[in-house]
C-alpha cells in the first residue's frame, strides 16, 4: 500500500496515516479502537505477524491462519466502545465486519475485549454478539448492505 491508498478500516485517512502507523509500530495504537481497526486491516491483508504481535500473550492461540481462498473482508463498522482510552487498562470494542466468501456476503458482529500488556494495547478475546448470527446468505447488488450502513450493497461493501 502507498501513501494515498485509503485505509481498509474505513477511516478517511490513508493507510499510511492510519493503520499503517500501527502496523509499523504497535505503540502507535493509543486506544483499543485504534488497535481494533489495525487488526481488521491486518486480517484484510493477511498480515499474520501483526495479528500475533497484537494478541495478548495469555490468550494467543498456537496458530493464526490466513484467510481461506475466496474469502475477502469488505468493511468495518464500529458500533460501540467502552473505556479503552489513553488512560485505561481495559476496553471493549463492538463491531460489525462485512465479508464475502465465494461471492456470498456475510457479517461478523463481535464484542472484542482489549487489555494493556507491557503498556501497549493487546487483543484479549472476543465474543460474538448474542442473538446476532454470522450471516452467509446470498446478497443481491440492490439489497441493503449487510454491514448496516443503510446503503445498497452495490454502493457499499460490494466494491
Amino acid at each position: 500500500m502507498n501513501d494515498t491508498t485509503p485505509c481498509l478500516c474505513g477511516d478517511p485517512r490513508s493507510y499510511e496515516q492510519c493503520c499503517g502507523l500501527i502496523h509499523h509500530d504497535i505503540s502507535n495504537a493509543q486506544t483499543a479502537e485504534s488497535l481494533m481497526r489495525a487488526r481488521y486491516s491486518a486480517y484484510s491483508t493477511d498480515n499474520l505477524d501483526f495479528i500475533r504481535q497484537s494478541w495478548h500473550s495469555s490468550t494467543l492461540p498456537d496458530d493464526v491462519e490466513p484467510n481461506e481462498a475466496g474469502f475477502s473482508w469488505q468493511g468495518l463498522k464500529i458500533i460501540d466502545t467502552e473505556a479503552g482510552g489513553t488512560d485505561d487498562e481495559q476496553g471493549v470494542v463492538e463491531f460489525i465486519a462485512s465479508y464475502t466468501m465465494n461471492g456470498q456476503a456475510g457479517t461478523l458482529h463481535e464484542r472484542s475485549h482489549f487489555k494493556r500488556e507491557a503498556g501497549q494495547w493487546r487483543y484479549f478475546d472476543g465474543k460474538q454478539k448474542k442473538g446476532v448470527p454470522v450471516t452467509s446468505e446470498k446478497i443481491g447488488r440492490n439489497d441493503p448492505c449487510p454491514c448496516g450502513s443503510g446503503k445498497k450493497y452495490k454502493r457499499c461493501c460490494y466494491k
